[in-house]
């Protein structure tokens, strides 16, 4: 409230003191000029940290997503407080305190977060990719830069460049969806020729691994190809390597810029169900190194299952040091009639030093039938669980919090659907992390391969 400043009044001749009907006239303005005043209301109180998740919930018409943001990591997820991200095919991610949310189908829309109450609003402007030929499942987006954003549609030889902040279609750019000269994709009825985990180099490269099998009958090249983008050529490029079969394969990112192939469930049981001649198709066991530039390195290769002597690999959740930290299933596992019985059959880890080829039990997570890292709040990392109830009742799904290398705890458990993704979007910043020797006992850095 501003209050009037009183002048007292003066006279060049006299100075005479106010009476009684002035003062009283005096202040009734001063009341009225109290009441006339705009009185500012109290600062709102904003959050100082905030967490998103993208949640997927099944039911009986397949997958919904969702996404929500919370204080911190909370101990159950409220579907009321979420907002539905679309169906099969989408995707979530963050960019500062902005999400982005792929429909699945065609859609991109923008979403501000309050830092007030934590609420979504939905940008206004939205993306229609089908203008530039993109539709179904892309994937991940590929941020090169602050405002120079990839959406790779690689199934229909499609990249889009958009604007972020302008949510503009800057540019679209078309490339043959085939991988060699002579190769063409499958087109049974399970046919897949995609890239859904795009990674950026340090020579600032798009790189991703095509998933290029028919899951009608699990047949798949004799190698693995990777797909090369050159934003600064638009060149698209593919490089395969026949010491491992195609696969959905992921890659593990390390500090010195390299990548690591991750071996995937997909791969390591195509020998069992896949319509192949077994004497033909590569060990889906093996793990490869990828340079910066996108070519595969000719002097690295270790069997994972001939080294530590199982048959049928989950994947690898992580590297640490020179160590893979390797899930995969008992030695001797019988494999199920059906190909879908892998996925309640528990798995057990063990850590591999991939110079060396010794190994150690790594038994922290013993039981689950697949698990990984999730995401990061602060120093904190967050990895996703499934029970080996997870395909009979309601798709059971954990999120444990790492307390140490070999110690986690349950925070969340969501019968009935899973927890995709989680990122903080603001908060305090992490704690540096101090330097320290690398050994067994030692909790390094968790590299995240998702």
């Amino acid at each position: 409230m501003n209050t009037p400043r009183f002048i007292p009044v003066r006279s060049t001749r006299t100075r005479r003191r106010l009476g009684v009907p002035t003062a009283v006239a005096l202040l009734a303005l001063t009341v009225a000029a109290c009441d006339s005043a705009e009185v500012a209301p109290p600062p709102v109180a904003e959050f100082e940290s905030a967490v998103v998740f993208n949640y997927r919930l099944q039911d009986p018409d397949g997958y919904v997503n969702f996404v929500g943001v919370y204080e911190d990591v909370p101990t159950e997820l409220d579907l009321s407080t979420m907002i539905e991200a679309g169906g099969d095919g989408s995707s979530v991610i963050s960019l500062g305190d902005e999400i982005f949310v792929y429909d699945g189908v065609s859609t991109y829309t923008k979403f501000t977060v309050d830092r007030t109450d934590l609420s979504l609003t939905a940008d206004d402007r939205v993306i229609d990719l089908s203008r530039a030929g993109v539709t179904g499942e892309i994937g991940n987006p590929v941020f090169v830069g602050d405002n120079e954003v990839y959406l790779i549609d690689s199934a229909n030889g499609v990249i889009v460049e958009i604007d972020p902040e302008a949510m503009e279609i800057v540019e679209t750019i078309n490339f043959p969806p085939t991988v060699a000269e002579g190769w063409t994709p499958f087109t049974g009825s399970g046919a897949s020729f995609s890239t859904f985990h795009h990674y950026v180099t340090a020579e600032n490269l798009v790189i991703a691994v095509v998933a290029s099998f028919d899951t009608a009958d699990w047949t798949q090249p004799y190698a693995t190809t990777l797909m090369v983008f050159d934003p600064a050529t638009n060149q698209v490029t593919f490089n395969s390597d026949d010491r491992v079969p195609s696969s959905y394969s992921q890659l593990i990112e390390m500090p010195d810029g390299s990548f690591f192939l991750d071996p995937y469930w997909s791969t390591s049981i195509a020998e069992t169900y896949g319509n192949h001649d077994s004497a033909e198709i590569p060990s889906g066991n093996v793990m490869l190194r990828i340079l910066p530039d996108g070519t595969f390195d000719p002097n690295f290769e270790i069997d994972l299952g001939e080294t530590a002597g199982f048959d049928y690999v989950r994947d690898v959740p992580f590297v640490l040091g020179d160590e893979a930290v390797v899930n995969h299933y008992p030695a001797g596992t019988a494999a199920p009639d059906d190909w879908i019985g892998i996925f309640s059959i528990p798995t057990v880890a063990t850590a591999v030093n991939l110079q060396t080829g010794a190994t150690r039990p790594f038994t922290a997570l013993d039981g689950y039938t697949a698990w990984g890292p999730l995401g990061k709040v602060g120093n904190t990392e967050y990895f996703f669980a499934y029970p080996p109830d997870s395909i009979t009742d309601e798709d059971n799904f954990e999120v444990l919090r790492q307390n140490g290398l070999t110690s986690y705890t349950t925070v969340i458990e969501t019968p009935g659907g899973d927890v995709r993704w989680l990122a903080q979007l603001w908060g305090p910043e992490p704690a540096a992390a101090t330097a320290t020797v690398q050994t067994a006992e030692a909790a390094p850095r968790v590299v995240v391969a998702r």
